[in-house]
Parts: C-alpha cells; structure tokens; sequence
C-alpha cells in the first residue's frame, strides 16, 4: 500500500523554541480569513482546517482526556503531503529495530504546543511501565519536567526526571543526554531495543511555502520525536515532497525511489506512526539549548536488564491508520 496524503493543516506544533513562533499566529489566522472570499469550496475546506489547527495547538487550557488512558483527548493531529507507508511489523523479542521492524511505543498526541518533549517521555514511560504510566497524562509531566509555554522542555530536565527525581515509578530506567551523535549511534540503539527521543526541526509556521527555511539553518521549529525503528522503502524523492527547500540528490530525476527511513512517534500527529527518510534527518538534526544551538542530540533511557516492555496492542486500539506511517514535514 502506497497512497499520497491530501496536504493538511501547514500550522505546526513546534516546541521546543525560545520565541513567540512556538504559537499559532493570529496573523496566519487572518491571512487565511481575508483571502477566503476569493476561495472555491475546496479553498474554504482548507480554510476551515487552518483554523481548526489554531484551536487545537494555539490552547494554553485543553482538555487531557481523562477519561482517555492515551492522554490523547480530541486534539486533532496534522497530515503531512507525501507517501503514506504500510508500517512494518512490530519487532519479536529479541529482533533487531534497523531489519525492518518497530518497537511499537504508544501512540500519544500531544496536546499544548510545547509539550512534545512531555509526551515523547511518557510514551517511552508507557512502553517500559505501563502500569505505573497508562493513566498518567502530559499534564501530569509539565510541572516535573519544568516545561513551559516558553522554551519547552529542555533535555537535561528529561534527564533529571528519571535520574535524580526519587520517582520510584522510573527507579529501575536511567537517562542520558548526549549530543554531537551520529547516524551509526542511534541504530546501535534499536539494535538493543531501545526507543530514542529525538531533538530534530519539523512543522514550520508558515502561511506559504516560499517562507520555508532550509532544514539545516532553520533553528526556530525544534520539535521532539521517538525513534522506533530503521528500514527502507519506496518514498518520495525530497525534490518531490519539499521543492522549496534545497534537497539531497537522492532519487535522481525519478520522483520515487527506495530510500532508507528511520520511524518515529511524532506528539503532533494523530493516530499514524511517522517516518523520515534518513538523508533527511541528517540536515533536521538539530536545536537551540539554552539560546545555544546544538548538534545532533538525543535522549536514551534504558532499563534495567529484568524490565520488560509493554508493547503497544495495535489489535485492542480503535486507531485503523496506526498500522501506516506518514512522512514528518
């Protein structure tokens, strides 16, 4: 199964910036509003999901569903325009998370536009702890993890959570912070099953895409994501999925081509597991820490060699897209 996405709503849930462009811009809102007499009915579709994105990333006060043990309430996600990928299997006991297979980490959406570093913890809390975690929700964690509106969370209070907090729920996990990796590192960590939060760039605030900024300067979308998995596959040619960026030449001229992937748990997108291709990732990896930039940093927590974890029962979830995986933008 290989299927295009229609383009959904371009309003990005970027958290981990340190300005006022971590929110929806009223302007955006206005700008799709004085635009809309001149719309055909499909115009004001996309109007229409303009503002809805406002409203479910712009909140300060949403609902965490909880009576929803996803945490996941009623926040609507984003699409994202390129091939939509079936999603291979979960990985067996023992299998290696780069031989085309995924760790199946819960599905959580987040709810606030800067809590994505919150939800990324509490997915990998869930996989390792379920019965401590399952009815814990994002809001739950922004206090512990000093999260705020305006910068996020940043990595190292991640860190101190699981290693110098005293939560016995996290006494038998350890972090560790580490920056300047490389491709090679993360896939060591799936080979020992292990999810990674990851500190990349995603989901520009821009009304137009000619105000998109090259992935490798763009320091203002800093976004968390868990890495589950490696593989490969047929996928857009970057020149095809983003053509106002400048792109590796990957595919050539051909508008598809087999290309390496890497998946992930996005926050901001509901009910999909997400993928980017791996040459990709390379020129999104990367942040602002404290009004410093930083290279290719990522979060790994282990467990101790007695826990288990608690695979996400895709069979038991009403989520029919959670078995395919669509591309982060």
């Amino acid at each position: 199964m290989v299927t295009p996405l229609a383009s959904g709503r371009p309003f990005p849930c970027p958290c981990r910036t340190t300005d006022s462009r971590t929110r929806v811009r009223p302007a955006d809102v206005v700008l799709a509003l004085q635009s809309a007499t001149t719309m055909a009915l499909r115009g004001f579709v996309a109007l229409a999901g303009l503002i809805t994105g406002a409203v479910a990333c712009g909140t300060d006060t949403p609902s965490d569903g909880a009576s929803d043990p996803t945490g996941g309430g009623k926040a609507d996600g984003y699409n994202s325009s390129g091939v939509t990928l079936p999603l291979p299997p979960p990985c067996a006991a023992g299998a290696s998370a780069v031989d085309g297979c995924y760790l199946p980490v819960p599905l959580i959406r987040q709810l606030r536009d800067y809590t994505c570093g919150d939800v990324s913890l509490l997915s990998i809390l869930r996989y390792w702890n379920a019965a401590d975690f399952t009815s814990v929700t994002e809001r739950d964690l922004i206090a512990p993890l000093k999260t705020s509106s305006d910068n996020g969370t940043e990595p190292d209070d991640i860190v101190a959570f699981i290693e110098t907090a005293g939560d016995p729920r996290v006494a038998r996990l350890h972090a560790e912070k580490r920056e300047n990796l490389d491709a090679a590192e993360l896939e060591d960590a799936l080979r020992a099953g292990l999810p990674v939060i990851t500190d990349i760039e995603a989901w520009q605030a821009h009304t137009t895409f000619k105000k998109f900024t090259p992935w490798e300067t763009d320091l203002d979308d800093g976004h968390y994501v868990v890495l589950i998995g490696a593989g490969r596959a047929i996928v857009d040619a970057p020149h095809v999925r983003e053509p106002w960026l400048p792109q590796p030449d990957v595919c050539g001229q051909a508008k598809r081509c087999l290309q390496d992937v890497y998946y992930f748990m996005d926050p901001s997108t509901t009910g999909y597991y997400t993928y980017i291709p791996k040459a990709e990732l390379v020129n999104r990896w990367h942040d602002v820490e404290n009004d410093v930039p930083i290279q290719h940093l990522a979060i790994f927590i282990t467990p101790d060699a007695a826990v288990t974890p608690t695979p996400y029962d895709l069979s038991t979830r009403h989520e029919p897209n959670a078995k395919t995986a669509t591309p982060i933008n």
